[in-house]
């Protein structure tokens, strides 16, 4: 009973020193059945050996680049950006996905306007069109792969915006939010096979039709015509019209940029539903997909004729299903051209090492000699230096580097860790009793306290230990 009780209180000594650095106790298995170990064996066949790079997705847009990098969530409002992130379950912090932002231990570089820890994409302070001047252009990327991205020009671009909205998409039990296009050119209006397998959508025939594309290009094509519903943002207006399927109708096309236009259309009280709307849309990869092509069959009865022309050589057309903004932007907005340049840094070489042909393994007499020399001298250690200790075992000692450079203290490093664990046992309150283990540890024996010395020559700090 005397050996029960001591172990229980060294269980209990050492689950009160863990609990100070806030570790997940359950999370270590202090025994482990038979079963379990046998699947825990790794095996030659759950390895798998692969030259290819893997690239890594973007939470926002679903293209292959990195989430911070993604010009589309530049776009978004910081209600937009969050609401993707609920949706996908990722970290507001560090965009991994099945995160929580309140544990996140990730170590992400301070943003560089509001100087908190996290991505300069999920700053609340930055503007949504503020990207446009990037500091990018006076700043030196140093890569490790040796890569300079080096800025080439800066052209400014007039983008062009489309007639888009944001419409009511009905089915029988359902009701999403998808954005369209207005086209004119189009003869016949379309909906995607992804919008019509949501809304369920029961096919009323078929229809053979060739499409005569830009170039004089012509394909025949076979597609089912469905009946949609559709309304307006604001579901004061219905109509019913027919459409034909189709895989994509076009590349995604951003939502309508905030800039100097912005405060001209709040004079007319005109609302943009491509524009204010804060809506989950109904999208496969990115919000930026037109699932719905209105053409020419559909548009006419549609128009109102009622047009307003901005200062900003902008035009405001308004449908049945709201207003639209077609026309050029401002040219103030510019893009970034850049140029990659690869370049060489050679850290520690003399000149005369480019020439060296070690390399082809033409190697001088006299260096040869002594690599030889070296490996002689590796042998004749290891032979003088094996031995045979009381348990059986070969015990070798490692032969020391000549000249080695000297090694870090680390000294600050332990010196913040201990600040650190020192403040959150404060804020536990559990300063007294995790000071207490430590005392009983040292009239044990368990540990010793070290030396305070001084040496010139030697420098030894010691890191805080975390269990």
């Amino acid at each position: 009973m005397k050996f029960l009780r001591q172990e229980i209180e060294s269980e209990e000594k050492v689950r009160l020193a863990r609990s100070g650095f806030n570790l997940e106790l359950d999370n270590i298995s202090t025994c482990t059945s038979a079963s379990s170990r046998r699947e825990r064996i790794p095996t030659a066949a759950e390895l798998y050996n692969s030259s290819e790079n893997k690239k890594e997705s973007c939470i926002f847009c679903g293209k292959l680049h990195f989430s911070n990098h993604c010009r589309y969530a530049h776009n978004l409002s910081y209600d937009e950006k969050k609401r993707i992130l609920m949706k996908k379950a990722a970290c507001f912090r560090c965009f991994a996905v099945k995160h929580v932002f309140r544990f996140c231990r990730a170590k992400v570089p301070p943003c560089e306007f509001c100087g908190k820890s996290h991505y300069k994409v999920m700053c609340p302070e930055i503007c949504i069109n503020e990207n446009s001047k990037n500091p990018r252009q006076e700043e030196k990327v140093e890569n490790e792969n040796g890569r300079d991205p080096t800025l080439s020009n800066a052209t400014p671009i007039r983008k062009v915006l489309l007639q888009t909205l944001v419409v009511r998409l009905r089915g029988e039990n359902k009701m999403k939010y998808i954005r369209v296009l207005i086209d004119s050119g189009s003869s016949k209006s379309y909906l995607t096979n992804f919008a019509i397998k949501e809304m369920r959508y029961e096919c009323i025939a078929e229809e053979n039709l060739t499409h005569s594309l830009f170039g004089g290009k012509e394909t025949a094509e076979t597609h089912k015509r469905y009946l949609i519903s559709l309304s307006d943002f604001s579901d004061k207006y219905r109509c019913n019209f027919e459409v034909l399927n189709q895989e994509i109708i076009c590349s995604g096309i951003p939502r309508i940029p905030r800039g100097n236009f912005i405060k001209e259309i709040k004079k007319h009280k005109i609302f943009l539903s491509d524009l204010n709307s804060q809506v989950d849309l109904l999208y496969q990869f990115s919000p930026d997909e037109i699932h719905g092509l209105i053409g020419a069959d559909v548009l006419g009865k549609l128009y109102t004729g009622n047009i307003k022309q901005l200062k900003s050589d902008l035009v405001l057309v308004e449908t049945r299903l709201g207003w639209t903004l077609m026309g050029k932007t401002d040219a103030g907005e510019s893009t970034d051209s850049t140029n990659s340049v690869m370049s060489l840094h050679v850290n520690d070489a003399k000149i005369s090492d480019l020439w060296r042909l070690d390399t082809l393994g033409i190697l001088d007499p006299g260096e040869k000699g002594t690599r030889q020399e070296l490996e002689k001298a590796a042998e004749e250690h290891f032979n003088r230096s094996v031995k045979m200790d009381s348990d059986g075992r070969y015990v070798v000692s490692l032969p020391w580097i000549q000249g080695h450079p000297p090694l870090p203290t680390c000294r600050n490093l332990a010196e913040r860790r201990l600040k650190n664990c020192i403040n959150s046992l404060k804020k536990t309150g559990n300063l007294e009793a995790y000071e207490g283990v430590f005392s009983e540890w040292l009239q044990e024996g368990v540990i010793e306290e070290v030396k305070n010395y001084c040496n010139d020559k030697i420098n030894n700090s010691h890191l805080t230990l975390r269990e």
